[in-house]
């Protein structure tokens, strides 16, 4: 009867594991010229409740000597930047992405800005912002199924050395 609750106890463990969540909100596509800097303003917000998310930033250069770019998320009513992801190309090196992952602490109504330059041609700064679940480790208890799916199987193993010894 014990061993039953015990591998019972071990599959429910293993299968309430959070696992990682979906794409949550927006794209901001922006286009520097040649010798062109300066920042774009954040014009579409989005609400955002607290919790984990990653930012991503793509900078594609065309023909370009050097782009530098950064996107940052800002608060709409205070315009502070919580966290951004900054990436730069050359000629030689003409697409990078940079990802940020943080906790936002406070819900609230957010927006993506940038500010860079593009000497050459152009570049394009791509920046998206996801919802991210984080998945525990063994620390935190995500490793409890199998170490009593082992137990049990040691037990049964004793269990059946010690049957052939009597």
């Amino acid at each position: 009867m014990k061993i039953g609750a015990i591998a019972f106890m071990a599959a429910s463990l293993a299968a309430t594991a959070p696992a990682v969540a979906e794409k949550l909100e927006t794209t901001a596509t922006h286009t520097y010229n040649n010798g062109a800097y300066g920042t774009i303003e954040a014009t579409n917000f989005v609400t955002l409740t607290a919790g984990w998310y990653k930012l991503s930033l793509n900078l594609q250069g065309y023909n370009t000597v050097f782009s530098s770019v950064s996107a940052l998320l800002v608060e709409k009513t205070t315009g502070a930047a919580i966290t951004n992801a900054t990436t730069g190309v050359t000629g030689s090196v003409p697409q990078n992405t940079q990802t940020t992952l943080f906790q936002l602490l406070t819900a609230g109504k957010y927006g993506i800005s940038f500010t860079g330059g593009a000497w050459g041609n152009s570049a394009t700064a791509n920046a998206t912002l996801t919802n991210v679940t984080p998945v525990p480790g063994p620390e935190a208890g995500a490793g409890l199924g199998a170490l009593a799916l082992g137990g049990l199987a040691l037990y049964m193993k004793r269990r059946h050395k010690e049957e052939l010894a009597a």
